[in-house]
């Protein structure tokens, strides 16, 4: 029997960005905070990066460019603005987008906008808007889109964790890497492997610095694996697809070290690390769950 997750891992981490017109600096400052974690970062139409940008920025670090499209002056209009974006997004980096996720959690109903999805040939979104790690559609692993009676190339996966608990209930570092900790915890002690998608944006990575943080004792000390967006979907689709699945340069093993500015470490220290964030993440779980409950979900 095939493993659910690359290397057998009981939980993996994404890591993702929504462009919106950072800052370059911004994007540099991301990349010292990231380490040696992949991620994949959605382009807004009217990003500040150029071709010569990307490709320097790519130097060095596990990065997927992929399409945050905006329609939010024309909803209206919504596939005509896509197709014109995914032109635009083919002249900048020399290919189609694969993946996307929508500028301003823009939506149409009920997967309203699948049609102009699968017409341009987007082969999974990150549309589901989760932020402080409430699991909106009942599953932390990717699905396809079932449209029409018709089961669709389209995948969809949530999105867990968003710096917007920085902002919008006013998290902090304590708070927030217990939360995350918990939630993995959670994957952990279920014994059902689950895929934890964090949205960080270039702007916030001062203020959303304990997101990643925790993600790397995620990877480190829980033994979660890591990998982009795209690697994660093409993963589950050649499963689906009763293909053997096979690990890509893009993907990171559990308990690899992931942090630059600090020396690798051995097993055993890695293994009482991880007894240390279970023991502290249990601790955790009650009164991060009080405070879900008092807070409730959000975007």
């Amino acid at each position: 029997m095939q493993d659910i997750l690359p290397f057998g891992a009981r939980g993996a981490v994404v890591v993702t960005g929504d462009d919106d017109q950072a800052y370059l600096e911004d994007y540099l400052g991301q990349a010292k905070k990231l380490g040696r974690l992949p991620v994949t970062y959605f382009l807004h139409p009217l990003t500040r990066h150029v071709a010569e940008s990307l490709a320097r920025h790519e130097k060095g670090c596990l990065i997927e460019w992929e399409l945050h499209p905006d329609a939010l002056d024309t909803p209206g209009e919504y596939a005509t603005r896509l197709a014109e974006q995914c032109e635009w997004f083919h002249k900048l980096t020399g290919r189609r987008p694969r993946f996307l996720r929508n500028h301003g959690f823009l939506n149409d109903g009920y997967w309203g906008h699948a049609r102009p999805w699968l017409d341009q040939g987007i082969v999974g979104s990150s549309n589901l808007p989760g932020v402080n790690g409430n699991v909106l559609n009942g599953s932390l692993l990717p699905a396809r889109l079932s449209l029409n009676g018709v089961l669709t190339s389209h995948w969809s996966q949530l999105t867990a964790f968003g710096d917007g608990v920085f902002f919008i209930y006013d998290w902090d570092a304590t708070v927030a890497i217990g939360a995350i900790l918990a939630a993995a915890q959670q994957i952990i002690d279920s014994g059902v492997p689950g895929v934890l998608v964090f949205n960080v944006h270039p702007a916030n990575h001062e203020k959303a610095a304990p997101m990643l943080d925790a993600v790397h004792r995620l990877v480190e000390d829980l033994g979660f694996a890591a990998m982009t967006f795209g690697s994660m979907i093409d993963w589950f689709a050649e499963r689906d697809a009763c293909r053997d699945s096979s690990t890509s340069d893009d993907m990171i093993s559990p308990f690899v070290q992931t942090r630059i500015d600090s020396s690798d470490q051995s097993v055993s220290v890695r293994k009482s690390r991880l007894a240390v964030a279970a023991d502290f993440a249990r601790r955790a779980f009650r009164t991060v769950a009080s405070l879900g409950s008092r807070v409730g979900g959000g975007h």
